[in-house]
């Protein structure tokens, strides 16, 4: 039997893949939840962490979106999906992915990647509209795809 999905997950790619460009060689320094931008981890070559300030949104660290993973995943999604310690990770590049926003966000708003807590905001990798009082960072070479009405998942393409 066919499922048929309502809403996209933080994470899930979009479209048929032929644009998309993903690391497959990291793990996850620490969990890491869906959707949010990560960046280079302690371990250079092997693995990708939790943004932790405004330097690792840069062009040398940011690598992308953590994707959504079937098989990292609860069968009923009633916890937190994410990324275990040392799991590998597949992360989005470029391409077309449903990041996890903050706020509503309409197509042509700049994208500001969150790199540190500021009031209820406390994930970092999370994107908005804004720089909130300077706990994230603008981040050209992303894109909103399609609005979003609420916080949640934000389709984006990155560049």
């Amino acid at each position: 039997m066919a499922q048929n999905f309502t809403a996209a997950l933080p994470g899930m790619r979009y479209g048929d893949g032929d644009k998309d460009r993903v690391i497959a060689d990291r793990v996850a320094e620490a969990a890491i939840l869906f959707g949010v931008f990560v960046c280079v981890g302690t371990d250079n070559a092997k693995q990708a962490k939790s943004i932790a300030a405004a330097g690792d949104v840069d062009f040398q660290s940011l690598l992308g979106v953590a994707a959504y993973k079937h098989s990292a995943t609860v069968p009923d999604l009633t916890t937190t999906v994410q990324y275990s310690a040392e799991q590998p990770m597949a992360i989005v590049h470029k391409g077309y992915v449903y990041g996890f926003a903050e706020e509503p966000m309409a197509m042509g708003d700049t994208v500001f990647i969150r790199h540190a807590a500021s009031g209820g905001n406390t994930v970092t990798g999370k994107v908005r509209n804004d720089a909130d009082t300077a706990s994230c960072t603008s981040y050209a070479n992303v894109r909103v795809a399609k609005a979003c009405a609420a916080a949640g998942p934000v389709l984006l393409e990155i560049l």
